[in-house]
């Protein structure tokens, strides 16, 4: 038999809001993303490659979050000049706001990780294949793939 669930309004509500900034370039006709290899000891998804940012405090824009997040993670500050907003994804437990940074060669030569244990970059299709990348950052990555 069918039971009819009820969702309650907290469970809509609880939903983690997060900025999220993708690094990207290209090789040749091939899109590359630049994620973060996730530490073996973080509480959430460790030892992933995941992107770059994090949560929206409770006052926060989604740019505001993004360029703390960054200025955190990365040690850069960005101009939100240079940045592109991508899409609006609402997933079953985040709501992620992601923009792209189309960078330089050797780009990542500047930064200073300052989360996580370093950077990667990626082709699209060698990040679909990676059983360390979520299913949420491949639908990312393929929605990346299709518009470019």
């Amino acid at each position: 038999m069918y039971r009819k669930r009820k969702y309650h309004k907290h469970m809509i509500q609880s939903k983690r809001k997060i900025s999220i900034l993708i690094p990207l370039k290209n090789v040749g006709d091939e899109i590359r993303v630049y994620l973060q290899k996730r530490s073996r000891d973080v509480r959430v998804l460790p030892n992933h490659f995941g992107f770059w940012g994090g949560g929206v405090e409770r006052s926060e824009t989604a740019e505001e979050a993004l360029l703390r997040e960054i200025k955190k993670e990365m040690g850069i500050n960005l101009d939100m000049e240079t940045i592109t907003r991508f899409n609006h994804y609402e997933f079953l437990r985040s709501i992620k706001d992601i923009f792209i940074l189309n960078v330089a060669p050797h780009w990542e030569d500047q930064i200073v990780i300052g989360e996580g244990e370093y950077g990667k970059w990626f082709s699209t299709s060698e990040a679909m294949e990676r059983s360390e990348i979520i299913f949420e950052d491949k639908v990312v990555i393929n929605d990346l793939e299709r518009f470019f």
